[in-house]
């Protein structure tokens, strides 16, 4: 071999990869930060379901959820995946347009009236309802879970529990009929208007 030549070997696809990595997560990703209790710092990327990171710092945290983001869209261009793009927060005028069947309108329309509420009010409360039930929910689960990392002699209480969890989930958050999603919300806009 010539002294002249290079000795690196040429890219790799690997190389590729980690390449365009890089470059996505140049976008303007949200990057939650979380003080734990017990001290220490979690870090995910909401477009990056499943993706968390941890540091004892703020700043080791976010350095840790960069390198794993970088494998995490690796791991997804090498299976042929699609990497979402950043959520767009710029754009959240506050309207949105929306198209639901006649019969569901028709009973919107009937409950906003018979709770001498406008629809954009009755439907507000029932969007934020929903989505505030949910984040209550994934709450109770993940702090349910992280509890059950415990010595095995819990585990045994834990596997007793886990099977009934689906119906404590129903209890705490039943799924919303098909068709009346908004009649769950009667008593619930009743309560709010005083």
């Amino acid at each position: 071999m010539n002294k002249t030549q290079s000795t690196n070997p040429p890219p790799t696809i690997i190389d590729s990869l980690i390449a365009q990595a890089q470059k996505i997560l140049q976008d303007n990703y949200s990057r939650r930060l979380i003080p734990e209790e017990e001290g220490g710092y979690s870090a995910s990327i909401m477009e990056f379901p499943g993706l968390v990171a941890e540091g004892d710092s703020a700043d080791e945290a976010l350095q840790n959820l960069n390198l794993a983001a970088e494998s995490w869209i690796v791991a997804h261009l090498a299976n042929g995946e699609s990497v979402r793009p950043p959520v767009d927060f710029i754009g959240a005028s506050g309207k949105i347009a929306l198209r639901i069947p006649r019969g569901l309108h028709k009973q919107v329309c009937e409950l906003a009236e018979l709770e001498d509420a406008s629809i954009n009010q009755l439907l507000t409360f029932a969007i934020a309802e929903y989505v505030g039930r949910t984040t209550t929910l994934k709450t109770l689960e993940a702090t349910i879970l992280e509890r059950l990392n415990t010595p095995p002699t819990v585990l045994n209480a834990y596997i007793n529990f886990s099977t009934d969890f689906n119906q404590l989930k129903s209890v705490i958050a039943p799924p919303l009929p098909k068709m009346n999603f908004l009649d769950s919300f009667m008593p619930l806009v009743t309560n709010v208007k005083g």
